[in-house]
């Protein structure tokens, strides 16, 4: 399962300031692009496996269309982190009409990313701001 998170930057001629609206803990100051990108990658893996094992309700499911949505002042830009947590499953069984069954085939629907992908929506409601 991949979250998407959106980091706001704030760039200016000598530093890159950061900060995830989702993640508090995710924030930092550096001095180039490159470094700042590389730093937030690790920060948000760190954050999101540490929220996965020890608090999951917190961990928030965004979609494109949600980040989409965010309004920020014309001196920040939103960068898009991806990151997947090395998560524990558990299996289930569920029952669908043979019609649904039919146009998951038919779609080439991966049954088990798409239920986890509305569960995690359902289970952590939140709108998409800059801060």
């Amino acid at each position: 399962m991949n979250f998407l998170y959106p980091v706001i930057l704030k760039i200016s001629s000598d530093k890159v300031k950061f900060y995830c609206p989702y993640l508090k803990e995710v924030e930092g100051e550096y001095s180039t692009i490159e470094e700042a990108e590389e730093k937030l990658k690790i920060m948000v893996k760190l954050a999101v496996e540490g929220r996965y094992k020890y608090m999951p309700e917190t961990l928030v499911f965004l979609s494109q269309e949600d980040i989409s949505k965010m309004k920020c002042s014309n001196d920040e830009k939103i960068l898009i982190i991806t990151a997947t947590p090395k998560l524990k499953f558990v299996r289930k069984t569920i029952t669908i009409p043979v019609e649904l069954s039919e146009c998951i085939k038919e779609k080439n629907i991966n049954l088990s990313q798409f239920v986890q992908k509305a569960l995690y929506k359902e289970c952590s409601k939140g709108v998409a701001t800059c801060g």
